[in-house]
């Protein structure tokens, strides 16, 4: 059967039919072809099946329309990969150059400056600050109202107003008053008499100043070693809102000042503290403590971790150690030895005999060999061994247990140790017993009785001679 050569604008392996349509971006311009060419990069086509290189355009208007704001001036779109895309600005991405980057998402601004995203870069709004001073004001009413007084405490002195009131942002003015009770009073709304007070009235005045600078707010523009702070033997390192002394090399506290006796300031909590000038200090600790300053109680435990025997607890002390013994043991490190074994009941005098066990605080029995061993309860004993336990003798024989052993009472007409053999009054002939080979006068037999330790065999095997 003849297949159809595919048309122009399709293909398959062989170039005939069953075809498929040539996908978006390829053509086929003959018949029976097997593959489909693809259009130049900067190109493209809008439907499957095309016949000719004709139909990749490569329009870069058709369908594209960039970001006025993220689009690079004077550019129109690329057509690239097959597909139109717009050449973006730095912060900016996608085909449409529509979404931007957000680089206040990696914190770039300092000492909590505000972050805000431009789309290409980031622009930080640094902290400020208020640079306040208080002026006498004696026409600053005195009032307790609410509407105009944030509140009113008693305090001892103007200092401590002026600092609570600087502290405050709220806080407008403050007024210590000289009456027979003193009152800070801080304002949040101004409000004036027509006399002068009688009070020290003092309204605050503020101008904002800048405490950071800096594209990113990196640079501390206020010098906070201006009030010297240091010590004259320390330099004053200013850090945020803060500083740092620098010392030269000695002992000496946080603001450079010399330590002359170390032990003044240092504590040595179970010790006596020497100290060499102000280069350094030791502690001399008394017994049972260790640690630069004697305040770790040494573990005696851990330093004599088998100073306790036989399980015993140990329970450490002040430069000593005792011992929580087991039940039956004594002695300061629980070396006294309970006797375990006695009273036994391992029939030593028997050949069993009897083994100390100190893990578990009792006793092992090994037995003799007539004896088995068996547990009353928890403790171990040694018990003879019942032969007629098994019923050895046969034929109605009874069995005597005797110590170690037995002998079976054997019913007329049997007769050897098991009663396993029948008496045969006919004949002339010697029985067999307790003997491995008889022979009787009409006949030689041989009889063969197997006995074994503990267990006698019941079955008497003879062969004809």
């Amino acid at each position: 059967m003849c297949s159809a050569p595919c048309k122009a604008g399709h293909y398959s392996s062989t170039g005939y039919e069953p075809c498929q349509l040539c996908p978006v971006h390829y053509y086929s311009e003959n018949n029976s072809s097997k593959t489909c060419t693809e259009c130049p990069d900067d190109s493209y086509t809008l439907l499957k099946g095309s016949t000719s290189v004709v139909a990749c355009i490569n329009d870069s208007s058709a369908n594209c329309s960039c970001s006025v704001d993220g689009t690079i001036s004077s550019t129109q779109c690329l057509i690239k990969d097959h597909r139109n895309v717009c050449i973006c600005k730095e912060g900016y991405y996608g085909d449409r150059c529509d979404q931007t980057c957000d680089f206040c998402l990696t914190k770039p601004c300092y000492n909590e400056g505000t972050c805000t995203n431009n789309g290409s870069s980031v622009t930080c709004e640094c902290k400020t600050g208020q640079n306040c001073t208080f002026v006498k004001d004696p026409m600053l009413k005195y009032i307790k109202n609410a509407t105009y007084i944030i509140n009113y405490l008693q305090l001892n002195s103007t200092t401590e107003y002026y600092k609570l009131c600087l502290r405050d942002d709220s806080c407008l003015a403050y007024m210590f008053t000289n009456s027979s009770e003193t009152y800070c009073l801080t304002y949040k709304e101004l409000i004036y008499d027509t006399i002068e007070n009688e009070h020290d009235s003092y309204k605050k005045n503020c101008s904002v100043n800048a405490i950071f600078g800096g594209d990113y707010c990196e640079i501390d523009l206020i010098n906070d070693c201006e009030d010297n702070v240091c010590s004259g033997d320390g330099v004053c390192t200013d850090m945020v809102n803060s500083t740092k002394c620098v010392c030269p090399l000695g002992n000496y506290d946080e603001k450079c000042n010399k330590i002359e006796n170390l032990c003044s300031s240092y504590s040595c909590g179970h010790g006596t503290c020497q100290s060499y000038e102000n280069i350094r200090y030791f502690c001399i600790c008394n017994p049972g403590y260790t640690g630069l300053n004697c305040t770790e109680i040494i573990d005696d435990c851990e330093l004599n971790p088998h100073g306790c025997l036989y399980n015993g607890t140990c329970l450490d002390n002040i430069n000593y150690y005792t011992c929580s013994c087991k039940d039956g043991f004594q002695g300061n490190h629980c070396q006294l030895r309970p006797n375990l074994c006695d009273r036994n009941s391992c029939m030593e005098n028997d050949g069993g005999f009897c083994i100390e066990d100190y893990t578990n605080l009792n006793h092992e029995c090994a037995c003799g060999e007539k004896y088995n061993l068996t547990y009353n309860g928890k403790n171990p004993a040694c018990k003879a061994i019942d032969f007629c336990l098994s019923s050895p003798c046969i034929n109605g024989g009874t069995c005597l247990y005797e110590y170690g052993s037995f002998s079976c009472q054997c019913t007329d007409g049997f007769e050897s140790s098991l009663c396993q053999i029948e008496v045969e009054t006919e004949k002339n002939e010697t029985t067999c017993e307790s003997i491995d080979v008889c022979q009787s006068a009409m006949k030689e037999y041989f009889c063969h009785v197997l006995i074994f330790k503990y267990q006698l065999c019941k079955s008497v095997m003879c062969r004809e001679m």
